[in-house]
């Protein structure tokens, strides 16, 4: 299927407040979501986009933190949008700042959704697609496994499993 990802310079990041931590070959994911309960209506590109700038901006002058936590943030598709939209957050190569206690080595997706949203079929071809993306990349799972904390949602936490089999990868546990 193939998905586009839609780059910093596209979504008008900034650049990143501080100097990072590289890492090399993550063997794990954790999906998160935004618990942003207006989900639903950003339905075009310009309020997408506008919602991963306030992420961004929330963690770097919120948190204080170097960037955007995430290396992946997938905007969940809403009517007239018939897929998902992805845009690249922080750089692979860097840790994220995503999992406290549990960052190095990761990817961290974080999913545009709200309390009780479910992970619509598109979304989850479009996770499914990063995490291939990604071949060292060895096990899936929630923020919520290795954080006390309900992300990513019931809803999203329950499709993890088979978004684990389709990407040829485990489930944390």
């Amino acid at each position: 299927m193939g998905v586009k990802i839609y780059s910093r310079a596209e979504w008008g990041a900034q650049p990143p407040a501080k100097s990072m931590t590289r890492q090399d070959r993550p063997s794990e994911a954790f999906i998160h979501y935004s618990d942003s309960p207006n989900a639903s209506r950003l339905n075009n590109f310009q309020e997408q986009a506008a919602a991963v700038r306030a992420i961004q901006s929330f963690h770097i002058n919120g948190r204080g933190w170097s960037d955007i936590a995430y290396h992946y943030v997938v905007c969940q598709p809403y009517l007239p949008l018939l897929r998902a939209r992805v845009f690249r957050a922080r750089n692979t190569m860097y840790v994220p700042a995503a999992q406290e206690g549990h960052n190095t080595g990761t990817i961290a997706i974080c999913v545009l959704a709200g309390p009780g949203d479910k992970l619509k079929r598109n979304t989850r071809y479009a996770i499914e697609e990063i995490l291939r993306m990604h071949s060292t990349v060895r096990t899936v799972g929630g923020h919520r496994d290795v954080v006390s904390t309900d992300c990513p949602g019931s809803e999203i936490y329950a499709a993890i499993p088979t978004i684990a089999r389709a990407a040829g990868q485990r489930v944390y546990r």
